[in-house]
């Protein structure tokens, strides 16, 4: 669990952020996972959203992917 200072978030992203218009989409995660979204949003000052959208594109897919992998060596 991460111990940091939060950051008060901006009710919604900037739409063209990324040179692109943000669509909803809805998907199923854990409370875990939901929590963890919170605190990275809460600690960067940005919205969930936005939190899921860095760590996508700063590289999280790959680390899913590692994650999945060792899963499966255990």
């Amino acid at each position: 669990m991460m111990s940091t200072i939060a950051m008060p978030r901006p009710k919604k992203s900037a739409p063209m952020k990324y040179g692109q218009h943000k669509k909803p989409y809805q998907f199923t995660i854990t409370d875990d996972a939901s929590q963890m979204i919170d605190e990275v949003a809460d600690t960067l000052g940005v919205t969930r959203s936005e939190a899921l959208e860095m760590a996508i594109r700063g590289g999280g897919m790959k680390a899913a992917i590692e994650f999945a992998a060792k899963k499966e060596g255990d």
